[in-house]
């Protein structure tokens, strides 16, 4: 797998709404540059290693499929 610089992508982590959990309570983490790339867990912690799983893999994907990497932004922007 190609690397990527993960880090450099802002993630958002919020706890998921009762529809979104079943009601089983857990949180979501989603890359805004990143359509769809999201991850779920029972913690933050779980949330963001599953998003970023996701992301190495969704980039991966896009570039070899010869569509543009989104480009993170500058945190803070």
């Amino acid at each position: 797998m190609p690397a990527f610089d993960l880090d450099a992508y802002r993630v958002i982590v919020r706890p998921m709404t009762e529809d979104e959990s079943g009601g089983n309570g857990g949180y979501l983490a989603e890359y805004p540059e990143v359509p769809y790339i999201i991850g779920a867990g029972d913690t933050e912690e779980e949330a963001i290693r599953c998003a970023r799983e996701h992301l190495a893999m969704g980039l991966t994907t896009l570039m070899e499929m010869g569509h543009p990497i989104p480009k993170p932004k500058a945190m803070g922007a």
